[in-house]
């Protein structure tokens, strides 16, 4: 690494790895945590643990995933970087980071929304009116304003970062952001997480989550705060 330009610094400590991790990223100001991850999934990891996901749910230091399995690149060059929103303050929290390494790699940040209609839409019409919907009728004006949203946040981001475009596919969020990422052969997915562990998270699960262990794009999380 020192070869290659790279300033380094090592350090080796006792104790579990996770615990270890999360206290020298805190120590020393670490401004990003690279690890690799086993991608394990279902009960296999809940019984297992995971050190990649006990990091994440523990640190509040943004955290660079890579698959562990995939196999590893000639050249690593960020040349397109996938940042899926969801219209939320929280998913926003990850556009700083996002940004920057757009700028800093002189590469294109694309901004991703899933459009997913939601069940209050359906339960706020009357019964009369609910069969006939066609799904497109409740999707497309959906699809319009997040396109539009995302297009003027896209206008303000060509101030810093000059190559932006806003995606905004209908699907779940998950299997979209996935999905986009391989479509457009995104180099690295960064997006914020809620954070959520324990049962709470294991029941409701995790855009996040589902993410990592489905995509074998390097995934950069960002805790979100509330």
């Amino acid at each position: 690494l020192a070869e290659q330009g790279v300033e380094v610094g090592t350090e080796v400590r006792c104790g579990p790895p996770a615990e270890v991790i999360v206290e020298t990223a805190e120590g020393e100001h670490v401004a990003l945590i690279a690890m690799a991850t086993h991608g394990y999934s279902g009960l296999k990891r809940w019984a297992l643990g995971s050190t990649a996901d006990k990091v994440v749910h523990a640190t509040g230091t943004p955290v660079l995933l890579v698959r562990g399995e995939a196999p590893a690149p000639q050249e690593v060059r960020i040349r397109r970087i996938l940042l899926p929103l969801d219209g939320s303050r929280l998913a926003r929290q990850a556009l700083p980071l996002a940004a920057e390494l757009a700028v800093r790699a002189r590469g294109e940040l694309l901004l991703l929304r899933a459009i997913v209609p939601t069940l209050e839409i359906m339960a706020g019409m009357p019964p009369s009116a609910r069969m006939p919907v066609q799904y497109e009728d409740l999707t497309e004006p959906m699809r319009a304003f997040a396109q539009q949203e995302l297009n003027e946040l896209a206008e303000q981001l060509r101030a810093e970062v000059p190559q932006v475009v806003s995606l905004a596919p209908i699907g779940p969020a998950a299997e979209v952001i996935v999905d986009e990422a391989a479509a457009h052969h995104a180099d690295l997915i960064v997006m914020a997480t809620h954070g959520y562990s324990g049962l709470k998270r294991w029941a409701l699960g995790s855009t996040a989550d589902k993410v990592l262990h489905t995509s074998t794009t390097p995934l950069i999380l960002v805790r979100a705060r509330e």
